[in-house]
C-alpha cells in the first residue's frame, strides 16, 4: 500500500472536499498522510514528512482573499522533491497556479460527487505511476530537446545571439530560464531545468533566485563567464 502525502486546506466549509477525495484514496488502496495543523510554518517538518512518502495528492480549492499559500508552497516542496503529484484544482480559481507539468485535474464543488468517476480515474493514473518498478519518466516531454539558459540577461546582445546560434547547429532549442515573483513562476522555472537536455549557467551576477536553479538539473551545469570557451555535447 503506497503511503500519499496528502495537502488540503483545514478550514471547516472544505472538510466534505477532503473528505471525499481521502475517500477515493482510500478506495484505491492509497494510503493518505496528513500533514497536522500548524498556526507556525516549519519547513523541515514537512520536508521529512514528504520523503517518507511515495507519492502527493493536493485538494486546492478557492478561499477569500485568494487560494492558500501554504498549500501552494507544498506544492512546490512536492517539486522540488520529485514526487509524483496529483493536484485537483477548483474550476473557479486562475490556470496558472499550478506548473503545467503537474498533473491536474478541475473540480467543481457543487457536482463534485457527479465527477467522482473522473477523480477516481486520476486517482488510478497516481497509483499506476506510483507503482511502476523502475518508474518511468513522470509527465515525459514531446518537445524538441531543450538547453536551459540561466543568467541570460548577463550575457548582451550578440553574445547571446551567438549562443543561440551555436545551439541550434548542436540541435538545441534554447530556453531562456528566468525566475518569476509568484510561486507558479518560480516552480516553472524550476520545473523547465529539470527537463532540459542541457544546461548552461551564467554565474556572473546571478541572482539568490537564479542561483537556485541550476541545483534543480539531473546533469551537471555547464557554468561559463560573459566570454564562453567552452562547447556543448552534439
Amino acid at each position: 500500500m503506497q503511503l500519499i502525502y496528502y495537502a488540503h486546506s483545514y478550514r471547516k466549509p472544505d472538510n466534505e472536499l477532503n473528505e471525499f477525495f481521502q475517500e477515493l484514496m482510500v478506495d484505491e488502496n492509497l494510503t493518505p498522510s496528513l500533514d497536522p495543523q500548524s498556526d507556525r510554518l516549519n519547513s523541515a517538518k514537512p520536508e521529512r514528512h514528504l520523503r517518507s512518502t511515495d507519492g502527493m495528492v493536493v485538494v486546492l480549492p478557492e478561499r477569500d482573499p485568494g487560494p492558500s499559500e501554504y498549500i501552494r508552497w507544498e506544492i512546490g516542496l512536492g517539486l522540488r522533491a520529485r514526487r509524483p503529484q496529483l493536484v485537483f484544482v477548483e474550476d473557479t480559481l486562475p490556470d496558472d497556479l499550478v506548473p503545467a507539468g503537474i498533473m491536474q485535474r478541475r473540480f467543481s464543488r457543487r457536482r463534485v460527487l457527479r465527477e467522482a468517476r473522473d477523480h477516481r480515474n486520476a486517482v488510478r493514473i497516481l497509483k499506476s505511476y506510483i507503482g511502476t518498478d523502475p518508474p518511468p519518466t513522470y509527465q515525459p516531454t514531446s518537445l524538441r530537446r531543450r538547453c536551459a539558459i540561466i543568467g541570460a540577461k548577463c550575457l548582451g546582445r550578440d553574445p547571446m545571439a551567438a549562443l543561440v546560434n551555436l545551439l541550434e547547429l548542436r540541435k538545441y532549442s534554447a530556453m531562456i530560464v528566468e525566475p518569476g515573483k509568484r510561486l507558479p513562476d518560480e516552480m516553472a522555472a524550476e520545473e523547465s531545468v529539470r527537463r532540459a537536455a542541457a544546461c548552461i549557467a551564467v554565474v556572473e551576477r546571478l541572482s539568490p533566485a537564479e542561483r537556485r536553479l541550476p541545483k534543480q538539473s539531473p546533469i551537471l551545469p555547464l557554468p561559463c563567464s560573459r566570454s564562453p570557451g567552452r562547447s556543448l555535447p552534439s
